[in-house]
């Protein structure tokens, strides 16, 4: 029985202006089922406009960014040589031409070495930005877009870093990095340039917006996030909901294991994934993080949703906004005995909506969190009720 129909119509009465002119907020749902009373269910996945047409990815390529990296060092360590002693703890230093070596991550509680596993960390409990920049260039622009075709990817264009503006050449190059094993010995990645990446054929409606802002000055005009040699990066809705679908927890430890293996990455690095996309910042031993600034909710608007009728739910999520674009990636756990507990019910919903009314975009006029936010809200909230009761 299909049930994101039933979903939509319980937000009618609050979001019929979206859902009457979905594509002027660029709005795309896909939703599957997981588990309804504790037992796993095979349903398909339901869509509402999904690949429509483009948006942009914002911090949801941190996650795509992190899975590339498990499965990375997973590989390196099975080609044996010096790459068998390289963990995701192994100390990193970055040396970037024309700047200073960036050699430790003071965050880190754990003598403020810098390591893949501590950005993995940032870049998913509270969506930082430098961090996950340190995962690109660990993998390298041209490599990471070949690890997102082998995960099947086919439409995905990673071409540049997180808040960090450089020339799309600059984008592409990634720089030399150091590794320093227990041993003693050094692994050195030497410097990358990766070439120039399109979008493939038919991408819809690339230009956005009436106008935008660039270095402080106002383009009239839409921006074009596909202009030829600096597309802005790029992920298809079906295929992050379906990355999300793939990190849900199994009910057992043969099913947690089939699962990884399916992903390409060890199944301690799967748990470690869903841990850092599931804990709510001021649960987060390692990195701190201050709950003013940082509350259950910051990464985490379908929380609140699904908490005003189950008060045990757990969301594991990615959230990323920019441009006005915000897309949330979940796996929603709901249950009356504790999450997983019998009476367990569990979905997939991923969501992209552009919350930009008066369509200028660079200058942070966005209606985050008078729109997006809460639509997420009250999405979360409808998909629970019609898991739940039907």
């Amino acid at each position: 029985m299909a049930l994101l129909p039933d979903i939509l119509e319980r937000l009618r009465s609050k979001w019929a202006p979206v859902l009457d002119a979905p594509e002027a907020v660029r709005l795309q749902i896909c939703f599957t089922p997981l588990m309804r009373d504790g037992r796993v269910v095979s349903e398909p996945t339901e869509s509402f406009r999904a690949d429509a047409e483009y948006f942009y990815p914002a911090s949801t390529v941190k996650l795509l960014a992190a899975v590339c990296v498990l499965r990375r060092v997973r590989e390196l360590r099975q080609q044996g040589g010096p790459w068998a002693g390289f963990t995701l703890d192994t100390p990193l230093a970055y040396f970037p031409e024309n700047a200073e070596p960036i050699t430790r991550d003071e965050t880190n509680l754990d003598g403020g070495t810098l390591t893949l596993r501590h950005c993995i960390r940032r870049a998913l409990i509270v969506s930082e930005n430098p961090p996950h920049n340190r995962l690109y260039e660990f993998l390298g622009h041209a490599e990471m877009n070949r690890e997102l075709r082998r995960l099947g990817f086919e439409g995905c264009v990673i071409n540049h870093r997180l808040d960090d503006v450089r020339t799309p050449e600059e984008q592409r190059t990634t720089p030399r990095i150091v590794a320093s094993l227990g041993s003693g010995e050094k692994i050195e990645v030497p410097k990358r340039v990766g070439s120039v990446l399109e979008y493939p054929a038919g991408v819809a409606r690339t230009l956005v917006g009436s106008g935008y802002f660039k270095e402080g000055t106002r383009v009239e005009g839409p921006m074009d996030f596909a202009a030829p040699g600096a597309e802005k990066n790029r992920v298809r809705l079906s295929d992050l909901h379906g990355l999300v679908c793939r990190l849900a927890a199994m009910p057992s430890r043969d099913a947690h294991e089939r699962a990884a293996a399916a992903l390409g990455v060890l199944p301690e690095d799967l748990a470690f994934l869903q841990e850092c996309m599931t804990i709510l910042p001021r649960e987060s031993v390692n990195p701190r993080y201050d709950p003013a600034m940082y509350p259950d909710d910051y990464v985490k608007p379908m929380m609140a949703g699904v908490r005003s009728v189950e008060a045990r739910a757990a969301v594991t999520n990615k959230l990323g906004w920019a441009y006005g674009f915000v897309t949330d990636a979940a796996l929603v756990h709901a249950t009356s005995a504790g999450v997983g507990g019998k009476g367990s019910s569990a979905f997939a919903l991923t969501f992209t909506m552009w919350a930009c009314a008066k369509g200028v975009l660079g200058n942070d006029d966005y209606e985050y969190e008078t729109m997006a936010k809460p639509f997420a809200t009250d999405l979360a909230r409808a998909a629970w009720e019609a898991v739940t009761r039907g």
